[in-house]
């Protein structure tokens, strides 16, 4: 997947999470989806898919997770934060906010 960040923090944030097994893997109508896999060979799989890139895409593995979008508060210089609403698998809505560091 070719996740198109607001900017660069953010898109730091996926992809550092994707080399610890936290990996964005759609985002379709609304929902992400996420898959994660603590396993040994699935860090031993994004290790070598890190040392080489162009093996082409690497195969979600882990459990499935669905989130539902239900609200967006884009980052302003403002607010210096953002946030979002969404309904979690098993349910519940929650708040996630991401601030500026100053």
């Amino acid at each position: 997947i070719q996740y198109n960040a607001e900017g660069p923090d953010e898109e730091a944030l996926v992809s550092a999470t994707a080399d610890l097994g936290i990996r964005l893997t759609a985002t379709d109508n609304g929902t992400y989806t996420v898959h994660v896999d603590f396993t040994d060979e699935a860090f031993q799989r994004r290790q070598a898919h890190l040392a080489n890139p162009d093996n082409g895409e690497e195969e979600p593995s882990g459990e499935r997770f669905d989130f539902e979008i239900l609200a967006t508060n884009h980052f302003n210089s403002t607010r210096k934060r953002m946030s979002v609403v969404c309904r979690d698998p098993s349910g519940r809505t929650v708040l996630f906010v991401k601030g500026a560091d100053t």
